[in-house]
């Protein structure tokens, strides 16, 4: 299997905080990256993030970093149905740098995509640092390894469990950064382009099949 990897060439990097979260605690938000579309599976992760609320967890406000996409125009009108228009940050479209701030100083990055091609958010957090709480469909377990807590995307409840548990064990929180950190480095350019070069030249050395056409033009 080749893998891409993340466009994000220095992991040290510092990245930009955005206006949008100028009176917001570093390391005190929890974190989603995404267009905000039913794919993605925000409304989902919303109504988990207001039970989550009303069953005693950390007021830390939920970022929502990406820009609307279809068939959620009514999504303002749900987050006031919840209650937590007040709790919920949407940034809008974010620059590389601000992207990168949001990684290195959420608390956690939370990534219930119904599906992902590959699922960049999640190794591009894990690059900087991001504690994780993925999903366990398509090919984020890929990804994510034993870094990340995978959970099923419909399931709300786990998902609440798991950011009641989280937000409770700033240890084991930092341990898992330190997962993260050491799982993203196994996704590198450099290998994926080898092993890209690699199959092309198999490729290139395997039999061609020629193909004949026949007088009454049937392939054989």
């Amino acid at each position: 299997m080749i893998y891409p990897c993340s466009r994000f060439a220095d992991s040290n990097a510092k990245g930009k905080r955005p206006k949008a979260l100028d009176n917001v605690v570093s390391g005190g938000f929890w974190l989603n990256v995404g267009t905000i579309e039913p794919r993605k599976n925000q409304r989902f992760l919303t109504e988990a993030y207001a039970r989550y609320l009303t069953r005693g967890g950390k007021t830390y406000p939920l970022v929502l970093a990406g820009g609307k996409g279809w068939l959620m125009e009514d999504f303002q009108q749900h987050l006031q149905y919840l209650g937590i228009s007040d709790h919920v940050i949407m940034t809008g479209y974010i620059s590389d740098e601000e992207l990168i701030w949001l990684y290195r100083n959420c608390y956690a990055n939370l990534y219930p995509s119904l599906f992902e091609g590959f699922g960049l958010p999640v190794l591009e957090g894990m690059q900087f640092g991001a504690a994780t709480i993925a999903s366990n469909t398509s090919s984020i377990p890929e990804v994510a390894g034993n870094a990340a807590i995978l959970l099923d995307p419909e399931n709300t409840d786990a998902w609440i469990q798991a950011m009641l548990n989280l937000s409770a064990q700033t240890e084991t929180c930092c341990g898992m950064r330190t997962a993260s950190r050491e799982r993203s480095a196994l996704f590198d350019w450099k290998h994926s382009a080898g092993s890209l070069l690699a199959l092309y030249e198999e490729a290139v050395a395997s039999p061609k099949r020629i193909t004949r056409i026949d007088k009454k033009g049937k392939h054989d």
